[in-house]
């Protein structure tokens, strides 16, 4: 069924929305996935609502739908991503954290922030790079404070996220930051050490 989906999506004369909606339904995740690839194609209003509806109602194709309504331009996205955010599956946290920040919705930073509390070190990650694409003062001394993290993979993470600095930000021009970089500068992870101390040679502090 897949294959026939793709198949269809590539005939131009067909009304592909009206044959492709009915199988949104379809039993295989890999079915609906093929189906929702073929209607990014259309990116019409009344494809979008589809696309919406499926969002509220396929929790297995969340991620994916997350990706093709951003990448269709919709600013009115981020709130009902934050709304689906707690329910949402692993992934789709994910490919939501990944989306917020290009949405520019301020409303998204505190959802952002309390993931850094997650028991989850990948989704802590994630976090870390959402504030750092944010980069309001806010979001990046809640980047520092990450620098505490127990999980070596999250501490490396800031470390990259400063590092893509390209000059001192305002938020960082502070003995806060400063003590946090000292620390990492002797981290027992040496890549993350040795990051560290590039960053505060660079800042001037090394």
């Amino acid at each position: 069924r897949r294959d026939a989906v793709a198949a269809l999506g590539t005939q131009p004369d067909a009304d592909v929305v009206t044959y492709l909606a009915p199988l949104l339904r379809d039993p295989s995740v890999d079915v609906r996935r093929q189906v929702i690839a073929e209607l990014a194609k259309a990116p019409l209003v009344h494809v979008r609502t589809l696309l919406y509806e499926q969002m509220q109602s396929d929790p297995d194709t969340l991620d994916q739908l997350v990706q093709v309504l951003s990448d269709l331009g919709d600013t009115s996205l981020a709130p009902q991503l934050i709304e689906l955010f707690p329910n949402a599956s692993h992934a789709a946290q994910l490919a939501i954290l990944e989306t917020l920040p290009q949405l520019q919705e301020p409303t998204a930073q505190p959802l952002i922030v309390r993931q850094l509390a997650s028991s989850d070190a990948e989704i802590r990650c994630y976090a870390v790079r959402a504030l750092g694409r944010i980069g309001t003062q806010t979001a990046m001394r809640h980047v520092v404070h990450a620098a505490r993290d127990s999980d070596r993979t999250v501490r490396a993470t800031v470390v990259r996220v400063l590092a893509d600095a390209c000059e001192v930000p305002k938020a960082l021009n502070d003995e806060r930051a400063i003590e946090e970089l000292d620390r990492l500068s002797v981290d027992e992870d040496e890549a993350i050490a040795r990051a560290a101390r590039s960053i505060l040679e660079r800042w001037g502090r090394g």
